[in-house]
């Protein structure tokens, strides 16, 4: 049996890549290398609300709503920044694949799960896909296939395209028993004594249950529990917040940073999500933004499939449209990320304190601050930073100095 499509990966975004095939009329195979869809899990979990009103995700995932976040600086300088309406979701992420790939099924899409892809190897038309799971070798043949494996993908090698190269390591426990501020505010750690290379967190699901993790980066000296550890027990703010909680469950994994890869297409090829480098480095998110490259991605699927055109070029559709819609967000995380490793602790606990203190900011944060499209603080942080100088000389060269470091993390 031939497939028009074979996607590799039974994540949201392989999910969502299946079902708009599908839906398109399309034959596809959706491959899962664990025996169960949305096991084992990997993320926090926080997802835009905006993501509910444009995939029409099903309500009943959602765990808990947030509306603000505490943002403490190394030295715990607190940030507060609040919405009036739920800006995000904590969702239960199995349940999100588990009705993706039900979507998919629905659509007339074809699941296998306990099949691991090693390789793909063809071209010029079909593409054969070696598996290999419980029952031994399987070889399955497509025309078109999409690479959604995740942060760790292993078969762009075998169709020569170059895989992301920079990573975190994060980390999450399930805890009981904590004692957060609200159950509606998220709580952000930075300082490089407990989350070197990215962050910590506190995500309340309401009725003392959270998630609490961190993510390390990659020239960390210790591995990410140690640090996570060292985080729930040491941390002056959080280990009175989680004195007595208990773990019920602990789950990691490795996220992308500073993507997109070079090329998200080949030849009979389309990589979404993870493995493509969509997710946003300042945060470690990528649900929002995968779920809208897969769309993408089935909708120029079913062009070359009805045109008959699985070239590179006829491909190239799918990365013209995703650079489109989100490319610029991408970049923008990345060029936030860099800036903020650039800087010291003391340099961070003085952002904090400049900015904590300027009720502009806080209020453009709140009105323009959108976890899904970050880029739109950009404008009103700088008018606000421009105003603030020239209100006050003494912050100018704090401020220059901020600038600086910004301008050469957008230029690297």
């Amino acid at each position: 049996m031939v497939f028009d499509v074979a996607v590799v990966g039974a994540g949201p975004t392989g999910c969502m890549a299946a079902y708009t095939a599908a839906r398109l009329g399309l034959k596809t195979i959706l491959i899962e290398e664990d025996k169960s869809v949305g096991r084992p899990l990997h993320c926090t979990g926080k997802l835009t609300a905006r993501a509910f009103e444009e995939f029409n995700l099903p309500r009943e995932i959602i765990l808990n709503s947030v509306r603000g976040a505490y943002f403490y600086s190394p030295n715990n300088t607190l940030l507060t920044v609040s919405r009036r309406d739920a800006e995000s979701h904590i969702i239960n992420r199995e349940s999100l694949d588990r009705w993706l790939a039900e979507k998919a099924v629905d659509a007339r899409a074809e699941l296998l799960t306990g099949k691991k892809c090693l390789e793909v190897t063809g071209r010029g038309g079909l593409k054969n896909l070696r598996l290999w799971g419980g029952g031994g070798l399987v070889e399955v043949t497509a025309r078109l296939v999409v690479d959604a494996e995740g942060a760790n993908p292993t078969l762009l090698k075998s169709v020569g395209v170059e895989r992301v190269r920079a990573f975190v390591e994060g980390l999450q426990y399930e805890v009981e028993g904590a004692g957060y501020e609200r159950d509606d505010y998220v709580e952000v750690y930075f300082g490089n004594r407990f989350a070197p290379g990215f962050f910590g967190w506190i995500v309340p699901l309401g009725g003392g249950k959270a998630r609490v993790g961190l993510c390390v980066g990659e020239k960390a000296p210790y591995p990410s529990r140690r640090y996570l550890d060292n985080f729930i027990k040491e941390h002056p703010v959080v280990s009175e917040k989680l004195r007595g909680a208990k773990v019920s469950n602990r789950y990691g994994g490795w996220i992308p940073l500073h993507g997109p890869i070079s090329r998200t297409y080949g030849e009979g090829l389309l990589i979404v999500g993870d493995a493509a480098g969509h997710t946003k480095s300042t945060s470690g998110g990528g649900v929002y933004f995968g779920l809208k490259a897969a769309q993408l991605a089935g909708v120029t699927l079913a062009e070359c499939v009805e045109t008959g055109d699985y070239s590179q070029r006829g491909l190239r559709r799918y990365e013209e449209r995703w650079r489109a819609t989100f490319g610029r967000e991408i970049r923008f995380t990345s060029a936030v990320r860099r800036f903020l490793d650039d800087l010291s602790d003391g340099e961070l606990d003085s952002l904090f304190r400049l900015l904590s203190t300027d009720e502009k900011f806080v209020k453009n944060a709140e009105i323009h601050g959108d976890t899904a499209y970050q880029s739109r603080l950009l404008k009103p942080t700088i008018l606000t930073a421009t105003k603030l100088a020239l209100k006050n000389p003494s912050k100018l060269s704090l401020l220059l100095k901020f600038a600086v470091k910004g301008l050469q993390s957008i230029l690297r």
